[in-house]
Parts: structure tokens; sequence; C-alpha cells
């Protein structure tokens, strides 16, 4: 774990912007590991992570070595890497840090990530690898590979300091991985017009995902699907292969356990999404929700969202420095529906949870990556058998 730890040490100031050049000189210097398979390349403000886990678990039932880069990750920095639903050992990890460290370069920590997850591709001779984008596309340091399909999955506002202040100016970082004849799917909330100007001017075969959905998963289910499609000739994909892998998701997306739901929602879109899907799976129902975010979010929109369908709101701090605290959340909300802060996130899962046992509620447990795993521990802090299933 010491390489894995000296990396996240890594992390560029707030603001920092960098090119490819890094990426582009290190790639060179390890013999370009990213171009040794076939890639899937996949952006958007929201859902990327799902539909990248989708489309890998659906090559993978048709039999492929199938290669997975997603990020952030929950309980362990190997979750990024996987490979065959696998994700790769600390002593990989660690041996391929090794290497990367011992050459000469200012590279940060998703930079360090992204290089070993192409290397580790490498050795283990992935038939494919399915990349899911950092934060963008045009910069982002996965940049560098030459995909044979580019997938945009939404488009929301987010890291405006980053990205820019408006929708247009986002799609335009996100249209950065388009690539000259490479074949492009567009989510239903992807159809700005930038992606259009840009697959017209590098002559990229476009197709959409047209129809709006009432359960967000539903719209991830249709993009990977369509993405899917297109992969039918190329592996041998059968419709039951498909569909198998169209049930995947992700750890911490509308998650389950007895009367406690998990959702990584962080942004006003995801939020709306993740509102609108709990309505839609237990109509009528009352729901208390644990929140914690980051400050760099849009915090009063997103609460703003919640306050409309929460009977209560118990707010917690996320283990990041950029974490927004209580009382920012607290006066982000402005009063409109009762609240709670609390010191300590465990505590105040257990507290959350008596409450909406009580009442007889739901509790949705959202917000940043960096409190689930406080929250969403492999060995609960409640006991599911004592949980009624809703």
């Amino acid at each position: 774990m010491r390489l894995i730890e000296e990396i996240f040490k890594r992390v560029p100031p707030p603001g920092n912007r960098r090119g490819l050049e890094t990426m582009q000189r290190l790639s060179a210097i390890l013999e370009f590991p990213q171009h040794a398979y076939p890639c899937i390349h996949i952006a958007g403000s929201n859902g990327k992570g799902s539909v990248a886990t989708k489309i890998a678990r659906a090559l993978e039932a048709a039999g492929l070595r199938v290669g997975l880069y997603t990020s952030p990750h929950l309980f362990s920095f190997c979750e990024r890497i996987v490979i065959n639903s696998q994700p790769i050992s600390e002593i990989e990890a660690e041996e391929g840090l090794s290497k990367l460290l011992s050459l000469p370069h200012n590279a940060t920590f998703f930079e360090l990530a992204t290089l070993l997850a192409f290397e580790i591709f490498r050795e283990n001779r992935v038939d494919v690898a399915v990349i899911e984008t950092g934060l963008g596309g045009r910069y982002d340091a996965t940049n560098v590979i030459e995909p044979f399909l580019s997938v945009i999955t939404s488009i929301s506002k987010e890291h405006a300091h980053l990205l820019g202040e408006d929708l247009e100016a986002i799609a335009f970082e996100k249209a950065g991985i388009l690539k000259k004849n490479v074949p492009v799917v567009l989510g239903p909330h992807a159809r700005q017009k930038v992606f259009y100007k840009e697959a017209a001017r590098l002559d990229c075969p476009l197709y959409e995902v047209i129809h709006s959905f009432p359960f967000y998963d539903e719209e991830n289910q249709a993009i990977a699907e369509k993405s899917l499609t297109l992969l039918i000739e190329r592996f041998g994909l059968t419709q039951e292969q498909i569909n198998e892998g169209l049930q995947a998701l992700p750890p911490c997306r509308l998650e389950q356990h007895g009367r406690i739901l998990f959702d990584v929602a962080h942004n006003p879109d995801a939020f709306a999404r993740l509102v609108q899907a709990v309505s839609h799976r237990f109509p009528g129902r009352k729901i208390r929700y644990l929140i914690g975010l980051c400050r760099d979010k849009e915090i009063g929109a997103c609460l703003g969202i919640v306050s409309q369908a929460a009977t209560h709101i118990h707010f917690v701090q996320a283990s990041n420095p950029r974490a927004a605290t209580t009382s920012e959340l607290a006066a982000a909300l402005q009063h409109k529906i009762p609240y709670t802060c609390h010191e300590e996130v465990n505590s105040a899962l257990i507290h959350a949870l008596d409450q909406a046992e009580l009442a007889d509620e739901l509790l949705v447990v959202a917000g940043s990556f960096y409190i689930m795993p406080r929250v969403k521990t492999p060995q609960p802090l409640f006991d599911e058998r004592d949980l009624p299933r809703s």
C-alpha cells in the first residue's frame, strides 16, 4: 500500500488544468500500452460509470477478456482497474506503480492511475478495454487512447471552474474524445449542437438514444444497448449476452439494502434523476435523506431538489478536503424542511435509520463518493435481516 498512498499525494491544486503532454510523453516511454488492445471511450456528466459497467459485463458474457477502468473508487484504489469483474490486487498495483514512479515525470494521481490501467491491461492481454473519462474529456488523461467507439452519456453543469459555465461549454470539453471516423453514441441528455458539429467535422457516424425514461437506469441501459448493438458483428454478441450486461450496476447506484438506498448522486441533474427514480420505484413512500457533498458542487440546487421530496435531511461532512461542512449544507438548504447536522458519519447513519424506522420511511443515503465507504462498509453497521423489505 505504500506506493498507492504515495500517489494520492499527487493531486494538482484546485483549478489547475493540465494538458495531455505528460500522458503523451510517458505513454511513448512505455511504448504506448493503450494501443495494445481495442478501446471504448465513455464520457458524460452522469451515467458514464454505469454505462461502462454494462458494456464491459456484456462483452465479458461473450467470453472476452475485458478491462474496465472507472473512477472514483469506494473502498479500495484497486476497484478502479478491473479485469473480467475482478479488481486488480494490491500487489499488482504496487508492482505497476513501482515501474511508473521510476520514470522521470511530474505526473498527477489520475495520470499515474490511468497509465497503470493501460499497462496492466496490456500485461494481462485483454481483448478489449472500456475506459471511462475522469473529468471532462478533451484534456482528460484517458484521452490518449484511440477508441473504436465513443460514447457520451449526458451533459449537465459540473466542475464549472474547469469545464465552463454553460452546457455548451461543458459539451465542448466532452466532445474532445471524438476521433476521426470513429462512431459515437449520444444519450438523450447529450444532444448539444457541438456534438453534431464535431461528428460532422470528423466524419464520425452518429447514433442517438432519443427517448426519455422515468428511471435513470433505463436510460443507461438504452445507451449501453445502442452501443452494444454496434459491436454485435465485431464480437459475435448475442441478445442474451447484451441483456445480461444491461442488468449490471456499479455499487451505490440506487442500491437497496432493506430500508436503506445508496446512490452517489452529487450534482443537480443526478439528484433530479434520483428523486424521480425513487418516486417511480416507491410510489407514495415517505423518504428521509442522509447527504454529504463537496463544496464545489451546486449545493443549493441539489438540496432544493431533495427538499421537494424529503421529510427530513441528515447532513454529514465527507472525508475530503473539498467537503462542505454540515453548517454550509444547512445554510444552503435555507430551512426549507427539517434537518439535523451530525458530527460523525457512522452515528448519523444509525440515528437516521432509527428515525426512518419509527416513521416507516425509506432512508436514501446520497451525495459524494467520499461518504459511502463510511456508511456502506463491506460489513454493514446494520443487520439487514432485521430490516423490512420495501
